[in-house]
């Protein structure tokens, strides 16, 4: 006699597809892809122009990260040029890649969870208050694509986004292969897991989380014990993912391992290529782990909530491997934020487990909730909290949503509501400062380069040699490299002489300051066309613009580069947001203090 099927939440085969979950990935997909190419009006930031430099100098890795970042632009730019929204494509694509992942896996974890085959510790079923699979790989894959993080991960083309995608294409392909035993799959988890590191290194924190989930689930998950999996595929998937940490490696050894110095830089240590202070230590802060824990409740919202929630949770293999994912990463930069100033955006990769585990969560209480209803009974109370950390949750996220795509119209209307007069005075009284544009990142950098370049015309309309940039921040110089640029063979960009050359206008010379200046060293200072740290003749004489910062000492030092150094008209470029940032104009290169150029054609002494 067939079981009567259960007119709550059927379990049939048709709960675990990953239709629903594809279709709203292509249309995140597709909706971001028409909102950078048509609607998005942001121009590079910083660290985007940085990336997109790197881009045109494809090596096997970078001073700060691996080349994966450098790779996906240079491909997308390579097929689509180099406007903004294809600089971007790659993470909008990446966000995709892991928003479905994330689905994958959630759906796995909640099918094997009702799965009497794969346990013996769960007794509920789909109809007692289980969501269905589908149901919540559906809200997992949601969660990823909705969360304010992974939102402008998917927007701004930094390391993060593709960085993410990996981490959670290797917490899905581990699944499958460790606890499912599909062997093949560790092909797949050596690949995320290598590929990952060539965007960031701190992937790697995601092996001993997964080496504890093993552990834990052999002695406490009786019923739900891996299935084996031939050694053969977890040796290959190995050597993929060993593959990948290659190219960091032998270009590090190649430089002197300038990667280790930038991260014991961070970390305030001696060493680093961050100047410590007089007594030997790093400026500390108390406040530090407090406003990481701030910044990360600000990245993510009420969803947080849900993932706390999930340890008062009954135990099940599928929410222990979620936490247990996260949990190194998350433990790791609490403990950094003890001894250095952390970025909020540093432990973000948990997100890419914790919110399938929140939506899991979410869709566990609806099933609860539609099963009390149809029992005319009142929903529990557990069940009605969680319900409203999601709601809550959602809300917050598609107010986010308004912010992150539409923040150059925020910054139109904050800066309008600035120009009232009532409103300037209280903004001062109360915050101490001039009212700034809170697009500001965002946008200027364009305006900035076209008043560098009439700067640079003037110059060199006033009968003097042709002008160069050079800038104290490498994000300054970076932007203004990009957008300097003029259209040439290929649109490319390279540093030459401003002008023509072969029928094709370049970009005008970039130079970057900032290691000479007393900040630490970027990829500027590696390459040989543009490290200050090596002698440039084509350079001596020559008149420059300048972009600083307004700190006193700094236009002593520019004077000991040049013959003469005075402040640009109105001392800021226009579009310039920060208020800590002028200009200059240098006459004269001298060089850089200890570093000796000779004059282009000097006669080279000869030995007889």
């Amino acid at each position: 006699m067939q079981p009567t099927p259960n007119p709550i939440n059927p379990p049939h085969p048709a709960d675990r597809s990953l239709r629903a979950v594809f279709v709203l990935v292509v249309l995140v997909l597709l909706a971001r892809i028409i909102y950078l190419t048509c609607i998005c009006g942001y121009e590079l930031v910083e660290d985007e122009a940085h990336y997109w430099l790197w881009a045109q100098y494809p090596d096997w890795s970078y001073y700060t990260k691996g080349p994966g970042v450098a790779w996906a632009i240079w491909l997308s730019t390579h097929i689509f040029g180099n406007a903004e929204w294809a600089v971007r494509l790659p993470t909008a694509i990446a966000g995709a890649i892991g928003a479905l992942a994330a689905g994958a896996l959630a759906r796995d974890l909640a099918a094997d969870a009702i799965d009497p085959a794969r346990t013996n510790s769960v007794k509920m079923s789909v109809g007692e208050g289980l969501a269905t699979p589908g149901r919540v790989g559906l809200l997992a894959a949601l969660a990823y694509s909705l969360v304010p993080c992974f939102q402008g991960a998917s927007v701004f083309m930094t390391i993060d986004g593709p960085y993410v995608a990996c981490w959670s294409v290797a917490c899905w392909a581990f699944w499958q292969a460790h606890v499912r035993g599909r062997g093949a799959m560790w092909l797949l988890f050596g690949a995320a897991l290598g590929l990952g590191f060539l965007f960031k290194y701190t992937i790697l924190l995601l092996v001993p989380g997964l080496i504890a989930y093993a552990i834990i689930a052999r002695r406490r998950y009786v019923g739900e014990r891996p299935r084996r999996s031939s050694p053969f595929w977890f040796a290959l998937g190995t050597l993929i993912a060993l593959t990948g940490l290659a190219p960091v490696l032998i270009w590090n050894s190649q430089h002197g391992w300038p990667t280790i110095a930038h991260l014991l830089g961070h970390l305030g240590m001696r060493g680093g290529d961050v100047p410590i202070t007089s007594d030997g230590g790093s400026k500390w802060s108390p406040w530090w782990l407090p406003e990481l824990i701030g910044e990360q409740i600000g990245i993510v919202g009420p969803w947080l909530v849900l993932a706390v929630l999930a340890l008062r949770t009954p135990r099940r293999a599928g929410k222990t491997f979620l936490l247990c994912a996260a949990a190194p990463i998350l433990i790791f930069y609490a403990i950094v934020a003890l001894i250095a100033e952390p970025e909020g955006n540093w432990p973000m990769a948990a997100y890419a487990t914790l919110m399938p585990l929140a939506a899991w969560l979410a869709a566990d209480a609806l099933a609860v909730r539609q099963a009390a209803r149809a029992r005319s009974q009142p929903t529990p109370g557990a069940a009605q909290t969680t319900i409203f950390f999601w709601r809550a949750g959602l809300g917050y996220a598609l107010a986010a949503a308004i912010v992150v795509h539409a923040l150059d119209h925020i910054g139109d209307a904050a800066l309008a509501l600035a120009r009232q007069k009532w409103f300037h005075d209280a903004f001062v009284s109360v915050v101490h400062r001039e009212p700034r544009d809170p697009a500001g990142r965002v946008r200027g950098a364009r305006e900035m380069a076209a008043h560098v370049r009439e700067l640079m015309i003037l110059e060199e309309s006033n009968g003097k040699r042709a002008a160069f940039v050079i800038a104290q921040h490498y994000g300054r110089a970076s932007q203004l490299a990009y957008y300097l640029r003029q259209r040439g063979h290929g649109d490319e960009a390279r540093f030459l002489p401003s002008g023509s050359q072969n029928g094709w206008w370049v970009t005008p010379e970039v130079y970057c300051a900032m290691h000479q200046t007393g900040g630490r060293r970027s990829q500027f200072d590696i390459w040989p066309e543009t490290s200050l740290d090596l002698p440039h003749p084509e350079l001596l004489g020559r008149p420059a613009v300048i972009i600083t910062s307004t700190q006193p000492h700094m236009l002593d030092q520019w004077r000991t580069m040049f013959e003469r150094v005075e402040p640009i008209p109105g001392e800021r470029l226009r579009g310039e947001a920060k208020p800590d940032r002028s200009a200059l104009l240098g006459y004269g290169w001298k060089g850089v203090p200890g570093i000796t150029a000779k004059p282009i054609g000097t006669p080279v002494p000869t030995k007889n």
